[in-house]
This record gives structure tokens, sequence and C-alpha cells, in this order.
């Protein structure tokens, strides 16, 4: 044992395998840094130095899932960017709730917000066109709620709409439409011979049709057959671009 200043040393003699000039080798640890199995006389290191390990060993696992999240992020992003969202628009029986129409035939697919006007929240249609001067709507269906009936039809229900032969009475109709779309009026047709088209009684249950004779909201819906045979069923509903 060696005496060096503030420091104590312990003198270790290495393995004849070690080193072939052993006698004259020696190893000076500091004490305070090491303490000796009684048993083999082997210095042990303190545990500050082996706690050191299973910390960087844990920071090293921390940082492999850091990157692989920042990769796996990455190529989402690029994914998508790439190939689109997916997100697509059915046109068979899945409802898709949209603030603007969708030309072509849906087959009362997608479902349009409407604002409540003359107690119509929501339209459906069996296709719609963009005209030079107009939105036109083919067979629109509503759905009615907060409002009043002269019959016994109840709220919270689809319904068919009627024309009159396209009366004063369409005219009512197909404004109260536009208005619940924010648009305004701009024509109505009917053939006066058919009811509506496409799946019309999969969402008009049951298959009841309606008009009002007056688009003020406080003038209430008056029943008109079935949208199926509706024999006087609003074909186009034109509203404003």
């Amino acid at each position: 044992m060696y005496a060096n200043r503030d420091q104590t040393y312990t003198q270790y003699e290495l393995p004849d395998e070690s080193y072939s000039s052993r006698d004259n080798f020696v190893i000076r640890v500091a004490r305070n840094d090491v303490s000796t199995n009684v048993a083999s006389n082997v210095p042990v290191k303190s545990s500050g130095g082996c706690i050191r390990i299973p910390l960087m060993i844990a920071c090293g696992i921390v940082g492999c899932l850091l990157a692989a999240a920042v990769i796996i992020t990455l190529y989402v992003v690029i994914y998508d960017s790439i190939n689109g969202s997916k997100t697509t628009t059915t046109t068979s029986t899945t409802t898709t709730t949209l603030l603007t129409l969708i030309t072509g035939v849906q087959n009362y697919a997608v479902m349009l917000n409407a604002n409540g006007y003359h107690g119509i929240y929501y339209i459906r249609y069996y296709s719609a066109t963009n005209t030079s001067t107009s939105l036109r709507i083919t067979y629109p269906i509503v759905y009615l709620s907060g409002t009043t009936f002269l019959t016994t039809y109840t709220n919270n229900a689809w319904y068919g709409l009627g024309t009159n032969c396209v009366s004063s009475t369409g005219v009512a109709t197909c404004t109260a439409v536009c208005k619940s779309l924010s648009r305004s009026y701009v024509g109505v047709t009917s053939t006066c011979t058919s009811g509506y088209l496409g799946s019309v009684t999969s969402y008009v249950t049951p298959d009841y049709a309606v008009y009002t004779t007056s688009d003020s909201t406080s003038t209430p819906w008056t029943d008109y057959g079935t949208a199926l045979n509706c024999a006087s069923a609003m074909s186009y509903c034109d509203c404003s671009l």
C-alpha cells in the first residue's frame, strides 16, 4: 500500500499470463474508487460506474423508439400526400353529409345539410346538375323537424314533395327547398304522370309526400299521398347557383 499526497493506493499484482514482467508491473488504484473482495482479494469497482451502463442502455432504447416514431410519421405524411387521404363518397346507400351538392346520379345516398328553413334540416336527391343558370336538384326529398302539418304526419321524418302539376303549390314548395339551402328559387318542374325515381322508399319511411301552399315558415305542410306513386312528384327544383 502506498500513500501519495491525499490519496492512498493499494498494490495488486497481475496474474502470470497477463504480462511477462509481472514482478516489475504494479497496478495502482485509488482506494476511494474501488473496494476489495475479501474472499478473492480482487478489486471491485464501486456501484457508481455500474449504474451508468443501464442508464446508457435505457437512453439508447428511448432514442431508437423516438427515431422509429419520427420515421413512421414521415412515412404516413408522404404516403398520404402521394396517394391522397383515400376518403371516398359512395353512391349506393351510404350517407355522406356535405355542405355542397354533388352532381350526377346519387340515388339519395348523399345527404345535404340544410339550415332548417320551413322545417327542412336535410335534403337528399336522386341526381343533380349544374346548368348555365341554376343548380338543378332532381326528385328532392326533405327531412322535416320542428314544423307543423295539417294532417297527422309527424316531425323528424323524411318526405317526398308534390307540386300539384307546377301550380303555386309547386313554386312555394321548391322555394322552401332553395331557401333551406340559402339559395333563391329559379324554377320547378313536374312530369305530372309518375312518382319518384330510384330507391326513395329506402329513406322515405313511411312512404309519404307533402307540399306547402306558401314558403312562409308559418304555413303548415299538407298531405300529398305517397312519394313512390305521387302523380305530381317534384321532378326538378332549380335554385340559384
